[in-house]
């Protein structure tokens, strides 16, 4: 790596003295600076490619300082040394411009990898999307921010918020919690990140944490070492080798047994795993980005869900807004879905024909859509089979609907990977949601009075109950 400048700012004399040395075994020139003031000279004086930056620092913090440094070099990319509690100096430092964190104590192959990271985003710097001129900073006002069958619909200002966010992650390799009710497209995100991102080229493995049974979970996740009758070994590589170099998609990741949760953090702070009966330590390189419905702080308060592995995903955290607080979207996405619909049934799509009419989109924007992409989508299937020839009109819609909320209102998928408690306490939570947070009402749903609903989910001890009722990473629907 000739002619790379690096920058290390730390208050700590042996952290610095640690990098410095490290970095110095990759041929690169490495400059040294005790406080944010000295680093802020240096930065002025030289021209440097990459900064190693601690967040904790006396005087001007670190936040302090990559504000001005990349106010001053916006190609530079930043590296932040963080600890567990310095996390939210972290996510506010990834949405600054830092290209990278590394948590403490590290390695020196930590350290490495991190500057491979930080040259190749160099080598990336850019727009990830063209700029709305009307809006700076804002993605422009496309239907789609990239040309994937999946590209996310940003017409509306939520969306917009969700794209900028997904523009500054991508190129990182931060660990990404993405949050939502269930269908509004959290997998959809993981995969936008995932084709931004330098690993573009790498696998995207989704792994559906509620859906692998408790048995085979732990070779699926990590892979398996068996030997045959013959003594010839057999190797079975699980979801987390297989995304070796890509991305790891931890879809539903509330579902996953508290053991499990366990064993991945282990992996993702050593960056090795072992498989089932395997003895050789497998090294571990890929960027995580993980999922959920639920409110993960209050299942790491009542001990459902391990503390250290969700510091470890929310490292960035996206929302993605329900389907009613982006209605600006929902025409684009039913034409998407009623594309879909007609290529699946061999329907052309041509000139005049296959189209909503006037009353048909009315129908469509006046509804809040409670069930989401999936409802839209069903919806629109469902109408496109009740058209009155290529035109899809409201009497079609309004039927569908009606018959889309028949078949949903009074289903609920719940995890078994808990106990009963937890298991009642996420019905209640999921018909609260289904009544836009009204607790009077959804207690009346469920034949109870309100006061007992509000003590069940006041009752911070219900997780640690024994899980009798437990069939490990099975859903079913009551």
């Amino acid at each position: 790596m000739p002619n790379v400048q690096v920058l290390v700012v730390d208050d700590d004399p042996d952290v610095r003295e640690f990098v410095g040395n490290v970095l110095s075994r990759e041929d690169v020139e490495v400059s040294l600076a005790g406080d944010g003031q000295q680093g802020l000279a240096l930065l002025e004086q030289g021209t440097f490619q990459v900064l190693f930056i601690d967040l904790c620092m006396p005087g001007m913090d670190g936040l302090a300082l990559l504000r001005r440094a990349l106010r001053a070099s916006p190609r530079l990319s930043a590296v932040v040394f963080t600890g567990h509690a310095d996390l939210n100096s972290c996510i506010e430092a990834m949405r600054l411009g830092a290209c990278d964190y590394v948590t403490k104590p590290f390695t020196p192959q930590m350290i490495r990898a991190a500057m491979a990271r930080a040259l190749d985003c160099c080598r990336r710097k850019g727009p990830t999307i063209a700029p709305n001129p009307e809006a700076p900073g804002v993605p422009a006002p496309a239907d789609c921010i990239d040309e994937a069958d999946d590209a996310l619909v940003a017409q509306s200002a939520a969306m917009r918020e969700v794209c900028l966010l997904v523009a500054k992650t991508a190129p990182t390799d931060a660990a990404v919690l993405i949050r939502g009710e269930p269908g509004v497209g959290k997998e959809v995100v993981a995969r936008a990140i995932h084709r931004q991102s330098r690993r573009a080229g790498g696998p995207f493995v989704r792994v559906a944490c509620g859906a692998i049974r408790e048995a085979e979970l732990d070779g699926a996740l990590f892979g398996q070492e068996q030997w045959d009758c013959e003594g010839h070994e057999q190797v079975h590589p699980g979801h987390l080798e297989s995304a070796h170099g890509g991305t790891v998609f931890l879809a539903h990741v509330e579902c996953l047994p508290l053991w499990a949760q366990a064993q991945l953090f282990d992996a993702f702070q050593r960056g090795c795993l072992h498989r089932c009966a395997g003895v050789r330590p497998i090294p571990l390189d890929v960027r995580v980005i993980a999922s959920t419905s639920c409110d993960l702080e209050a299942a790491v308060a009542e001990g459902r869900f391990h503390s250290g592995l969700y510091y470890a995903i929310n490292v960035v955290s996206i929302h993605v807004p329900p389907l009613r607080h982006r209605q600006q979207d929902i025409q684009v996405l039913a034409e998407r879905c009623l594309a879909q619909t007609l290529a699946r049934l061999g329907i052309a799509a041509d000139g005049d024909q296959c189209r909503f009419t006037q009353e048909a989109w009315e129908c469509l924007l006046s509804h809040d859509w409670p069930g989401n992409l999936p409802e839209l989508a069903s919806v629109v299937s469902r109408a496109v089979a009740l058209a009155d020839g290529r035109q899809i009109g409201k009497e079609a819609i309004t039927w569908a609907r009606r018959e889309a909320r028949c078949h949903s209102a009074d289903t609920i998928s719940v995890p078994l990977a808990g106990d009963l408690r937890g298991i009642e306490r996420h019905i209640i939570q999921e018909v609260i949601q289904r009544c836009r947070g009204n607790k009077a009402a959804a207690a009346r749903i469920l034949g109870m009075h309100r006061r007992t609903l509000y003590r069940m989910l006041e009752d911070r001890t219900a997780g640690a109950g024994p899980p009798e009722a437990r069939e490990a990473g099975q859903s079913r629907s009551i």
